[in-house]
């Protein structure tokens, strides 16, 4: 994801591509993993941490309208808009909560969640669906 001052956010990246400074980080482990939560003044980043201390990005998730994805989705547009921006490839969920999932074949587990209400985006979650 891309902000509007151009700091970029971007799945399987290193945190040290970040610019900026979380307002909090915290870390965990389980299953096997071992990995840091990052938080922001409008977006969330969780990364695993490899043997060597690389942190790769495995999620990003985001409630403001600062940000867009690589086609230009933001919070705030329209459904309307995201069908029209992702013809292909997204799916309606199966849930009590609404929102569509872009899985494109041909980057391994990566997935954007859009989630709607009222027919507008109301958070946007880029996921390396990796186990962990």
């Amino acid at each position: 994801m891309l902000s509007k001052d151009g700091n970029k956010f971007k799945l399987n990246a290193d945190m040290s591509t970040i610019i900026d400074t979380p307002i909090s980080e915290n870390e965990g482990r389980g299953d096997g993993f071992h990995w840091k939560e990052y938080t922001y003044e409008d977006i969330f980043v969780k990364a695993l941490i490899g043997d060597d201390d690389t942190t790769g990005i495995i999620l990003i998730s985001t409630t403001s309208s600062n940000y867009k994805t690589p086609r230009e989705i933001s919070v705030g547009d329209s459904l309307q808009k995201l069908q029209e921006k992702y013809p292909s490839d997204l799916v309606k969920a199966n849930s009590d909560e609404i929102y569509y999932i872009y899985e494109p074949q041909d980057v391994g587990f990566n997935r954007i969640y859009f989630y709607i209400e009222n027919d507008v985006i109301t958070k946007i979650a880029l996921e390396n669906g990796i186990d962990g």
